[in-house]
C-alpha cells in the first residue's frame, strides 16, 4: 500500500500485482496521472477507483479510457461494494485476455 501516487509508482516498479485501486485525489502524483502512467505501461490494467469528489465530466473522462476495465467508487462505500468492484474488473480483464489469446 502505498501513501502517495508517486510511492505508488515505485512500488508498481518492483512489485506485481493484479488490480489498481487508488484515489483520484493525492498528493505528488494524481490517481488521474497514476492510471494514465501504470496503463501506459501494462495496457489492460484493471483499476478500482475510490473518491469522494469527481469533478464534472470526470465519470466520462474515467471511463473513455478504453485500455482496461475500470470500476468507480464513491466515498464513503461499504466493504462489499469494494470486493464486488474487484471481482468485476477481475472478470472484465479475464475475458479481455481470453478474446486475445491466440
Amino acid at each position: 500500500m502505498a501513501c502517495d501516487g508517486r510511492e505508488a509508482l515505485d512500488i508498481a516498479e518492483t512489485f506485481d500485482f493484479d488490480v489498481l485501486v487508488t484515489d483520484l485525489a493525492m498528493p505528488r502524483v494524481t490517481g488521474w496521472e497514476l492510471i494514465s502512467r501504470l496503463r501506459a505501461r501494462r495496457t489492460g490494467l484493471p483499476v478500482v477507483v475510490m473518491t469522494g469528489y469527481l469533478p464534472p465530466g470526470g465519470g466520462q473522462t474515467l471511463f473513455a479510457d478504453k485500455r482496461g476495465p475500470t470500476a468507480l467508487l464513491h466515498k464513503p462505500f461499504a466493504l462489499n461494494q469494494l470486493y464486488t468492484a474487484l471481482g468485476q474488473v477481475a472478470f472484465q480483464a479475464a475475458g479481455r485476455e481470453r478474446a486475445c489469446a491466440p
